[in-house]
């Protein structure tokens, strides 16, 4: 198992009250072995959670799509190996 991580950017208007969707949603995808806590700036329209994956097992487009499915916008899905 090779472990990675990933930072995602989601849209800040989408997390209001959807925290922990949003962290059940990535605890859901096959490989994710941790999903860090979520970072947000009140002046930003952006937060980041980190997530460690089995990059065997998923990716971070394979998790943007996911949560694109569940109505959260993704600006950014970068790994950081």
């Amino acid at each position: 198992m090779t472990s990675d991580s990933a930072d995602l950017l989601i849209q800040s208007g989408d997390l209001v009250g959807r925290e922990t969707q949003l962290r059940e949603a990535l605890r859901r995808l096959p490989g994710v072995t941790s999903v860090g806590e979520l970072a947000r700036d009140a002046a930003s329209i952006e937060a980041r959670i980190r997530v460690e994956f089995d990059a065997g097992a998923t990716n971070p487009l394979i998790m943007k799509d996911a949560l694109s499915r569940e109505g959260f916008t993704i600006l950014s899905a970068s790994e950081e190996g």
